[in-house]
């Protein structure tokens, strides 16, 4: 068997240590994203990471020290930035000395930090993140949604310990003209690594709920501290939301990305519950202008509408003397024209009544005879042929002044 040729472990490390003592002579700057940092005894421990560009893929990675003299010293450079700056999230560009230990491996140690890389890599994400969300026609979705008439029920997304937040409920509910709201609180954080992934969640379940609008409160920060705010990721849930959305992140000069997105970006928590009470306040008065015109309207109405019935019972009450009028004429005219039919009438049956009132004098038995005729009679009844005779009565024959009673004795029958 050929014995190889081996390198111990610690050989192996002590030559690394060499090579890399002698090539990084002196500090270098590196710029890298912090991944995990945390502090101990007055110094702090970080996992510097490179991602894959436009990915959360780690290509490299390595640990990193700040020792506490350095610590110091960047604390006094950087006065109230460090504590924004050193947090997880964070792309900074820092002044390292490259290390070797045989038995911890590669380390940095973090000797300076330079701010303005820091700021001007949050710049220039910004922008693309801005052109990518344009290009996507995001960044006037949101403020396409029209705000409710009336605010009623509101979804808040903020942290319970949130600066803003009690300054935005006491306005609110507080206000003096009494409106009544109801408020749901979506917890999130408003800062840190965990801002993206919570406000996101909160933002899905809050756009599901049967609310009029969303407020996102954070309250006042430092530009560091709202860069959790320009996430392309937040900014893109946000403008597709389903209802308006209204922000109180509260930084006074720039604004984040998540604001040039939503329906109604304000400076301050205060300022947004101010909107919602004006804009309650602006539906009430048009509603109290609109009752106040319909009264007008209907009162000017109610005026003509009373004028035109006193004129219709002055037209009627004219009309109606010129109706009765006109119909006493007309039945006076149809009971003058009843009367004289029935007087017409009368007479017409009068004269009727007299001619046959003569007809019946001149066909008076005792009138004809008079003229010198008889009437003759058998058992008290006319006998007007001799085919009437009963030769076993006897006949009565009727004279104008008396009578004369015969018995028959023979009866001729007259031959044509």
């Amino acid at each position: 068997m050929v014995d190889l040729e081996a390198y111990s472990l610690v050989e192996v490390n002590q030559y690394i240590k060499q090579v890399i003592a002698a090539n990084f002579l002196d500090s270098i700057w590196v710029q890298a994203e912090i991944s995990q940092i945390k502090e101990s005894r007055g110094a702090y421990y970080l996992e510097l990471v490179e991602k894959k560009e436009h990915s959360d893929e780690v290509i490299a990675s390595t640990g990193a020290v700040i020792w506490y003299k350095s610590v110091l010293f960047i604390r006094n450079k950087l006065k109230d930035l460090a504590h924004q700056i050193l947090k997880e999230g964070i792309h900074i560009q820092c002044k390292v000395k490259v290390e070797f230990h045989e038995k911890y491996g590669l380390k940095f140690s973090i000797e300076d930090i330079d701010p303005t890389f820091t700021f001007g890599q949050m710049e220039i994400k910004r922008q693309q993140t801005i052109e990518r969300l344009s290009k996507e026609e995001l960044l006037h979705r949101n403020q396409q949604i029209t705000l409710p008439r009336v605010f009623q029920k509101i979804a808040v997304i903020s942290s319970s310990k949130a600066a803003g937040l009690e300054d935005f409920m006491d306005q609110l509910h507080n206000n003096r003209y009494g409106y009544a709201f109801h408020t749901v609180l979506f917890e999130s954080s408003v800062q840190g690594q965990n801002l993206e992934r919570e406000m996101i969640q909160a933002l899905d379940l809050a756009s599901k709920q049967d609310v009029d609008s969303i407020v996102i409160i954070r309250g006042g920060g430092s530009k560091l501290d709202l860069s959790g705010f320009d996430s392309y990721l937040l900014a893109k849930h946000a403008a597709l939301c389903s209802k308006p959305i209204l922000t109180g992140i509260g930084h006074e000069t720039d604004q984040t990305i998540i604001e040039l997105v939503v329906n109604s970006p304000l400076k301050t928590p205060t300022a947004v519950a101010n909107l919602i009470i004006d804009h309650n306040l602006l539906f009430e008065h048009s509603v109290l202008n609109l009752n106040e015109r319909i009264n007008g309207q209907m009162e000017k109405k109610m005026i003509r509408y009373h004028q035109e019935v006193m004129d219709l019972m002055i037209s009627i009450r004219h009309h109606s003397r010129s109706i009765t009028e006109r119909n006493r004429l007309q039945l006076q005219n149809k009971i003058d024209g009843v009367r004289h039919k029935a007087l017409s009438l009368c007479q017409t049956w009068m004269n009727k009544i007299e001619m046959r009132s003569e007809q019946i004098r001149i066909n008076d038995p005792s009138n004809i005879l008079k003229k010198g005729f008889s009437l003759t009679m058998q058992q008290g009844k006319p006998v007007k042929s001799i085919v009437e005779l009963n030769k076993a009565e006897p006949l009565v024959t009727v004279f104008a002044d008396g009578k004369v009673e015969s018995e028959i004795k023979m009866v001729f029958k007259q031959c044509n």
